[in-house]
């Protein structure tokens, strides 16, 4: 946000032909025309012109005394002579300024001198001109005119030209301006005519505030300090009118200390392009939300302001992996489940290695990389069915914006191979009654359980034999079943194991191998089923065989 905002304005009264002047400088005015032919200066009105009679020249503070290079060059394009103009501002007593510049360090290969300098921008200002006759210098304007929209003053160096290897006084134009900006021309000519034209300063009325912005870091941005802890803040602090300074201040957004400012530059000068306004050193800071506030103030006390909100943190959050957890046993196309959601976020990856070793891959090669947050939701499927069964490290990594990162890492069992599960001791179809001896094998790497069952006779449903959770060798046997209850019919045995792997997703599965063995229970040649052996198992066989088959 930037705000313009108003304090200690100078008020402006009316004055004769010369709306909004500065009361101080209708002051000064006062002051100087009083005295012009002694110490300050000659009145030059609108379209009038006078000699400079020459005098000592205002007493005041220098508040601007830069050097403005120039050239010279003839119609062939040829720099025939080169300086500089010291473009030198003085704030009088009274608050008015005067524009007082001097031609210098002239060099050059012509014979002419420059004879005419001409000055634009001075607009409506009222103006007392004159040159000095003491100082440095030699060469010094003898006359001086002002245009019909009073806008350009022209001195005269005729009988004085500034030739090369000499300089010129100061020569100056006391206004009843207070305030100043680079937005006035100054033209340079020889005796021959050729000239140049430089920017030079010009008085001004200020009514806008300064320019601000504040450019980096971005509103709401979580922000990055380089090696040393600092974070740049970049910017705009600009006022073409009037010279300003400003500040940089920072707080945080909440909590115990949010209410006091630091300040982290002093009042500065100001930036009129892109550039570094301030550093923060974030050293020792605690993480969390902050208000950084650019505040800049141009010399008339116009004042604009820009804030904005950033989030600081020290350090990246690990993602939290809720599913597989280390020692689980998976297979099939498995979801890393968890949350991968830190405050500062840019991505995360899941990848995996062989547990203890080599380079991590990702667990889907087609999105290595994954630019969303996640909350209690899965953060990636592997297919395991692409690996070999046998131990894995599983790594979630976060990185924030600033390009540091924090991991969270499971050691899980691949295990994508059924159990081995047989009955080796019968053979379908066969006769067994007593107690039966049924052996076989259960074996696997991560085996969770085995179950021995029966179905047939009365029963409709599957009636437990035995169970266990522990490896059989080839050929042990797996249980003792006692078919002396039973009724003489036909049965079938089912051996299932199942491993702790957990298959898939959501609805959770597990690898798993049924053997199965149907059998008849009782005496084969009892045929009426009474247990006994006798005559009655005789005539049964006599008549079902007079009875045929269908």
């Amino acid at each position: 946000m930037t705000t313009p905002t108003t304090r200690s304005r100078r008020h402006h009264i009316q004055h004769t032909n010369k709306p909004g002047r500065p009361a101080l400088a209708l002051l000064a005015m006062a002051a100087f025309s009083t005295c012009a032919s002694f110490t300050l200066g000659v009145p030059l009105p609108t379209g009038g012109a006078t000699g400079l009679p020459g005098s000592p020249g205002p007493a005041g503070t220098v508040i601007r005394d830069a050097l403005v290079p120039f050239e010279i060059r003839n119609t062939s394009g040829t720099v025939v002579m080169r300086g500089n103009v010291q473009d030198r501002i003085l704030r009088l007593p009274t608050g008015a300024l005067s524009f007082q510049p001097r031609i210098r360090d002239v060099t050059g290969s012509t014979s002419f001198g420059i004879s005419r300098v001409t000055r634009q921008g001075l607009s409506t200002f009222l103006t007392d001109v004159d040159a000095s006759t003491t100082g440095l210098g030699f060469a010094a304007p003898t006359f001086c005119s002002r245009s019909g929209d009073g806008d350009t003053l022209d001195y005269s160096f005729s009988f004085s030209p500034v030739f090369r290897g000499s300089d010129s006084k100061f020569f100056w134009a006391i206004t009843d301006a207070d305030q100043y900006a680079l937005t006035g021309r100054m033209t340079l000519q020889l005796e021959d005519g050729t000239s140049t034209t430089i920017t030079v300063a010009a008085p001004i009325i200020d009514t806008t505030p300064p320019q601000v912005r504040i450019t980096s870091p971005s509103p709401e941005a979580c922000v990055c300090p380089d090696t040393l802890g600092m974070v740049t803040i970049q910017g705009v602090a600009c006022d073409p009118e009037s010279d300003m300074s400003y500040r940089v201040r920072i707080r945080r957004s909440s909590g115990a200390d949010g209410t006091g400012w630091t300040d982290l530059t002093p009042t500065t000068t100001e930036r009129c392009s892109v550039g570094t306004l301030a550093q923060w050193n974030t050293t020792g800071q605690p993480d969390g939300e902050y208000i950084v506030l650019l505040e800049a103030t141009n010399q008339v006390g116009l004042t604009s302001s820009a804030a904005i909100e950033i989030y600081y943190t020290s350090s990246v959050p690990s993602p939290t992996i809720r599913t597989p957890d280390t020692s689980h046993v998976i297979g099939g196309t498995v979801c890393i489940d968890g949350t991968v959601s830190p405050r500062c976020f840019s991505n995360y990856t899941v990848e995996y290695r062989t547990a203890g070793s080599g380079a991590y891959l990702p667990i889907d090669p087609a999105r290595p990389v994954y630019s969303e947050r996640v909350v209690n939701d899965p953060m990636g499927s592997w297919n395991t069915r692409a690996v070999l069964d046998g131990s894995y490290d599983v790594r979630v990594r976060v990185t924030d914006p600033c390009g540091r990162s924090s991991q969270t890492i499971r050691t899980v069992e691949v295990d994508n191979t059924a159990p081995v599960a047989r009955i080796t001791s019968i053979s379908p179809c066969d006769w067994i009654s007593g107690l039966v001896d049924i052996r076989g094998e259960v074996f696997d790497r991560n085996l969770s359980s085995w179950v021995l069952e029966y179905t047939g006779g009365g029963a409709r449903d599957w009636q437990r034999i035995a169970s266990g959770s522990g490896n059989i060798r080839a050929g042990d046997t797996i249980a003792i079943w006692d078919t002396a209850s039973l009724p003489r019919c036909a049965y079938t045995i089912r051996l299932r194991a199942t491993d702790a792997s957990r298959l898939g997703c959501t609805a959770l599965s597990s690898n798993q191998t049924v053997d199965m063995a149907s059998v008849n229970i009782g005496c084969e040649v009892d045929l009426n089923g009474d247990g006994v052996l006798d005559l009655f198992d005789f005539l049964e066989f006599s008549n079902k065989f007079a009875l045929g088959c269908p």
